[in-house]
């Protein structure tokens, strides 16, 4: 774990976000985490996620799906306190695809956080390049924070809709 920015936090991670941090790094597999609003959710995912990417490139290389637009706000802020050196940016409805698609243009994030139909509008557009988001953060190992599995069932055919394209 980057202890750099675990000190300049000022937290010890809990055991959900050590077991969390661990499955992140070290299967390649999904990772749904579901814990009470609180628990520390966010950090468990991103810390060891901040470690796969790099800094110097300007493509996107993680994309983190989220069931709404307070969660990917919320997000992306959360890694620009965490002083890691990563571009993000939310995508989520409720504005144009447009002014998005030229703010990517000109950010140029390492991580995205988005809802499922804004990631697939993009993708749809090929505002999004699916094939520099690296393992395990492509659609057969993407990282998903769903607050419960009612987000899930509910939006299964977009999320099927994206991981076939991001599968691509």
């Amino acid at each position: 774990m980057n202890n750099d920015i675990l000190g300049k936090l000022g937290i010890t991670l809990n055991a959900m976000q050590e077991a969390t941090a661990d499955a992140v790094l070290h299967t390649g597999k999904d990772v749904v985490v579901m814990s009470p609003t609180g628990s520390g959710k966010t950090y468990a995912y991103l810390l060891p996620l901040i470690q796969r990417l790099d800094t110097s490139s300007d493509e996107l290389q993680a994309v983190v799906l989220v069931p709404g637009r307070e969660l990917a706000l919320q997000s992306a802020n959360v890694l620009k306190d965490m002083g890691s050196g990563l571009r993000s940016m939310p995508l989520y409805g409720g504005r144009p695809t447009m002014e998005e698609h030229r703010v990517l243009r000109d950010v140029k994030p390492q991580i995205v956080f988005a809802t499922p139909g804004r990631l697939n509008d993009h993708l749809d557009k090929s505002n999004i390049n699916a094939a520099t988001i690296k393992p395990p953060a492509t659609a057969s190992g993407m990282l998903k924070s769903c607050k419960n599995l009612i987000f899930a069932t509910k939006n299964r055919p977009k999320i099927n809709t994206m991981v076939a394209k991001i599968n691509v």
